[in-house]
């Protein structure tokens, strides 16, 4: 598996930073969470207030359609 450098990972988000998608990269990068993950969120799992975010559930294609896994 390749993961990026520090180095690399600055200069893609701030070649991103004018996309629509930034803030799920910056979450992605930050936290390490899955594609899966992160497609699952709903609002109730953010606390913005004490900048926690919980992975309840995950978006997974089986079957040919998208289901969310708890």
């Amino acid at each position: 598996m390749l993961f990026l450098t520090p180095v690399q990972t600055k200069v893609f988000l701030d070649e991103a930073r004018q996309r629509r998608l930034h803030v799920l990269f910056v979450l992605a990068v930050g936290s390490g969470m899955r594609q899966g993950e992160i497609l699952g969120l709903q609002w109730p799992d953010i606390d913005f207030d004490r900048g926690i975010v919980t992975v309840q559930r995950s978006l997974s294609y089986v079957q040919q359609r998208f289901i969310l896994k708890e």
